[in-house]
């Protein structure tokens, strides 16, 4: 558990606060020696107020350039321009201004501890997603100790992101039969996921069973596209997310060279009529065929993790970059595909969430996102529908009151010093996090990050 700041037990405060400026009026301030506590679980219940920053809603464009944010029991109740004075009393005044308030980040695809995770692992692979500004995670490998960890979560016993959790993966591995996969829809359904997650290796009568039967219990499936099953096929099927966009490539580079860019125009076209959602996870595909590791091996980030994690991700590159040493212009190719198809499917407006595979291959949770938003930028997606992808379209897709910052929504929050507007490196210099009105500071943050970095250099 990381450490959390000391918060007075009882406090009385009144402030009036003008545009621009916090100008204290009469202040009373009580702390009894003996009651000072750690615990946010408390610490949630009391009001928090924002005061002063540019309020990126992420709502329609709206922005406040002085404004205030309305926390309370983890819910936004008011957000709005600074037009006047403002008497608070009995709350947390967190001051903010210059600085840049948004809402929190959605890893749509990433990756939570299993079974056999040490606790310390499990609570620094939580923490790290929090501390990349990370408030959401879309689990897409489940298992049962997750529901414990989402518990520990939401109860404010762990500091992690919101969890959404899909079921253990249903692969032709193990899902051999139609009757097999209505089998483990009805149990996954009954056990509580959230969502099924598709794998390759189904046939398409085992894929489709599982289509029917997810439609007759009301939950989503979602994940890689069979292989048995075309691109068309799984948008029919109402397949929920489309992840890593590999088979649109697939189908691509099946056709003629002459003849690619019609396929992909058609692929793009047809996904956008038919309301699809992608997950690219571009910037993992990337690197397995980049040839060199040298240079994703000095990523800043990598400094929070264990040698021997690091160790069995190079062993992983190095077998993936060998599979295309024969035919290193496919890969080259395969690559540049996945950059034009990411480009135009954001060009046609299709819906696409921010997801980066964490951890995986030198992806270190809450920082590959980071690095996800920074690829999807060098293919000419603009920062407005990069951010858009990673906060409101998370809301949307969920069909959840997350993803603004607008009153009755959950309070997940980033203050940011810098403009995430301007330069997606903002990210790197956040000022705090709250997590479902959970507030964590950016020193809090940094200190837990340096304790992890000195531990694990001590390996290195």
């Amino acid at each position: 558990m990381t450490a959390f700041k000391n918060i007075p037990s009882t406090l009385s405060l009144t402030f009036a606060l003008t545009m621009g400026a916090l100008t204290f009026g009469a202040t009373t301030l009580s702390v009894p020696q003996a009651q000072a506590f750690d615990d946010h679980v408390m610490a949630r219940d009391m009001e928090t107020l924002f005061v002063g920053a540019t309020v990126l809603t992420m709502d329609g464009g709206t922005v406040y350039d002085k404004g205030y944010v309305r926390v309370k029991d983890g819910v936004i109740t008011e957000v709005g321009p600074m037009t006047g004075p403002m008497t608070v009393n009995n709350v947390r005044v967190i001051p903010s201004q210059g600085k840049f308030i948004m809402p929190g980040l959605v890893e749509a695809h990433g990756h939570l501890p299993f079974i056999g995770n040490s606790l310390r692992d499990t609570e620094e692979v939580m923490f790290l997603y929090v501390a990349g500004g990370v408030t959401t995670v879309r689990g897409m490998q489940g298992n049962e100790a997750q529901f414990g960890l989402r518990d520990r979560v939401n109860s404010g016993d762990l500091l992690g992101p919101n969890l959404t959790l899909g079921s253990p993966s249903l692969h032709g591995g193990r899902v051999k039969t139609p009757e097999e996969a209505r089998q483990f829809v009805r149990q996954y359904k009954e056990e509580g996921y959230d969502l099924l997650k598709v794998h390759e290796g189904l046939s398409f009568d085992t894929y489709m069973a599982l289509v029917d039967e997810a439609n007759k219990q009301g939950i989503r499936f979602a994940g890689h596209i069979t292989d048995t099953v075309t691109v068309e096929q799984a948008l029919d099927a109402g397949q929920d997310t489309i992840e890593h966009m590999d088979n649109y490539v697939a189908e691509i580079m099946a056709v003629p060279e002459g003849e690619r860019d019609a396929k992909m125009a058609e692929l793009v076209a047809m996904t956008k009529a038919k309301n699809g959602w992608i997950v690219p996870t571009d910037v993992l595909f990337q690197r397995f065929f980049d040839p060199s590791d040298a240079e994703i091996a000095r990523l800043d980030e990598l400094k929070y993790v264990s040698a021997d994690t690091i160790a069995g991700w190079k062993r992983r590159h190095e077998s993936f970059v060998a599979s295309f040493r024969e035919s290193p212009e496919q890969g080259k190719a395969y690559s540049m595909w996945r950059k034009k198809l990411l480009k135009a499917l954001a060009d046609a407006d299709v819906n696409i969430l921010l997801g980066s595979d964490a951890p995986q291959v030198y992806s270190v949770p809450g920082f590959s996102v980071q690095r996800e938003m920074e690829g999807m930028q060098d293919v000419g997606i603009s920062i407005a529908d990069i951010l858009d992808s990673g906060t409101h379209m998370g809301g949307v897709y969920s069909n959840e009151a997350y993803g603004l910052i607008k009153a009755g929504y959950r309070a997940d929050i980033l203050l940011l010093d810098e403009d995430p507007r301007q330069d997606l490196s903002a990210f790197r210099a956040l000022d705090g996090v709250m997590v479902k009105g959970y507030w964590h500071s950016g020193e809090e943050i940094q200190k837990r990050l340096n304790d992890m970095a000195d531990r694990y250099a001590k390996d290195k």
